[in-house]
């Protein structure tokens, strides 16, 4: 029987029994581990259920042979060096508790804890799911230490990708040339082991495509389009801002849209103000945190994902558009390469590059349909029977590992 430490950035909630997250790491997701150990630890963030004003959206994550060992509740680099030394401790004693440890990257938990999971001598692995470099750019973080934040985060993955027994990347090519790991250097060397794996989770039922037809161009031209954004609120990285200007640009060209953004942060409240001065009030609605019915619900009702994000790995919100017949644009930026064709990717993330984008396809039925279906066949490599195989033979190689 063996034991896994799984250290993730999620935020969870507890009410001293059970837990709850407001993003992806839900019951389900822990089976992915549990295919092969018998049980999980999860160290994260933690706080208090009572203490959230809005508890809409929260997924319950607990269940059989899954415990969780709390770290103290901090966002940013003030919380994180004020509570770094009790971080590390807890890391240090839960890393007791397992026989094996993996963690997804990059991570202000690991900029701390990483010591105190080498000193454990316990093997490791890294689930590689961003670049932080664009993670951590300019664009996408307003912050004073921005610069030092993105330089440390940089060469702390880069020594980790070189240092644990094995990374898995959500790329195929993309992060593995920008952060090679020991296997992939000594490809010769046993010691050492890499994989690539989405972080998506798609089932049979998330899979939906409704073939339209138009009379005539003039019927497509004058439809409603269903615009859709789904990302965090909480900075700029996702790219909202830009997402907004393009609506309000194509509707000043008379295109009759409609928009959603989907999702949740302390910026939410800017994003609404933007799209009031831009004259969006009535037309553009925020959603809040969906669950997982509730968001695909919202992908099938759209016609058009528009992700101009500034960083990423490999975005999960684009692959499930796409698995749910939605024409996706995003940014030319890590992972989205591998997912979009180039008439899809804006080679500057402004809102008149999409605008230029975009139009080519609402004026154009047959283009749009067209490519609506080759962005659903992209999104069938990401099924998760192909994608379990997959982290099935990562995991077995950390299990396998010897110290």
């Amino acid at each position: 029987m063996q034991t896994l430490l799984v250290l993730v950035e999620q935020h969870f909630y507890t009410d001293g029994k059970q837990y709850w997250t407001d993003v992806q790491c839900d019951s389900r997701f822990w089976e992915r581990y549990l295919n092969i150990f018998e049980k999980v630890i999860v160290c994260a963030r933690v706080s208090n259920v009572a203490q959230l004003e809005n508890k809409a959206g929260l997924r319950l994550s607990s269940r059989e042979n899954v415990s969780f060992v709390a770290l103290p509740e901090f966002r940013g680099p003030k919380g994180m060096l004020k509570y770094s030394g009790k971080i590390r401790k807890t890391v240090y004693e839960a890393a007791k508790k397992a026989d094996k440890i993996i963690f997804r990257a990059p991570s202000p938990i690991l900029l701390v804890a990483y010591k105190s999971i080498v000193k454990s001598g316990k093997p490791f692995a890294i689930e590689l799911a961003a670049n932080p470099e664009t993670m951590y750019s300019k664009a996408s973080v307003n912050h004073p230490l921005q610069p030092f934040i993105q330089h440390v985060n940089v060469s702390k993955v880069k020594k980790m990708c070189m240092e644990a027994n094995g990374v898995s990347y959500v790329t195929s090519r993309v992060l593995q040339q920008l952060y090679p790991c020991r296997h992939i250097v000594e490809p010769d060397n046993k010691s050492y082991f890499s994989g690539s794996y989405s972080t998506v989770s798609l089932t049979d039922e998330d899979y939906f495509f409704e073939e339209k037809s138009y009379s005539s161009a003039n019927e497509f031209a004058n439809k409603d389009f269903n615009f859709l954004h789904v990302g965090s609120m909480t900075g700029m990285r996702k790219g909202q801002p830009v997402f907004l200007e393009t609506v309000a640009k194509l509707r000043e060209k008379g295109y009759k849209i409609k928009a959603s953004l989907c999702g949740d942060g302390k910026n939410r409240g800017d994003f609404e103000q933007q799209a009031q001065d831009l004259g969006l009030k009535n037309c553009v609605t925020f959603t809040g945190m969906l669950n997982a019915e509730e968001i695909r619900n919202k992908y099938r009702q759209s016609d058009i994902l528009l992700l101009p994000t500034n960083g990423e790995g490999l975005p999960r919100a684009v692959i499930e558009a796409m698995s749910n017949g939605v024409l996706c644009f995003s940014s030319r930026v890590d992972g989205t390469v591998e997912l979009l064709e180039d008439d899809c990717i804006a080679s500057s993330n402004t809102a008149d590059e999409y605008v230029k984008l975009i139009e080519k396809f609402l004026q154009n039925a047959q283009s749009f349909e067209d490519m609506r279906k080759k962005q659903f066949e992209i999104s069938k490599k990401y099924e998760s029977s192909i994608l379990t195989a997959s982290r099935n033979e990562f995991y077995s190689k950390l299990r396998n590992c010897v110290s």
